[in-house]
């Protein structure tokens, strides 16, 4: 059960990362940034990576980056806690 729930966590850290930088550092993002950002944190919470997908586009080098290592970071928490998923999800 355990790779799962680092799967699940590290899937879900891009979109929710993204949401609370947007409502953190409102001046850093277009007024369509910001909207995507509030749509992220559902997203995020879903494990629907995707919303993630427009940030990466417009800045690839800062947010790819971000995004894998703080998934890897994330993953490998619940890996150390021992948390497990006994549900699998994703399709």
């Amino acid at each position: 059960f355990a790779p799962h729930a680092a799967i699940m966590a590290g899937g879900m850290v891009p979109p929710l990362g993204l949401a609370l930088s947007t409502t953190l550092f409102k001046k850093k993002y277009t007024k369509a940034e910001l909207e995507a950002g509030k749509t992220n944190y559902i997203m995020g919470a879903s494990f629907i990576t995707e919303g993630a997908i427009p940030f990466a586009a417009a800045d690839p080098g800062r947010v790819i980056p971000a995004a894998v290592i703080g998934s890897a970071v994330a993953g490998a928490l619940s890996m150390v806690f021992g948390i497990g998923l006994p549900a699998p999800h994703g399709g």
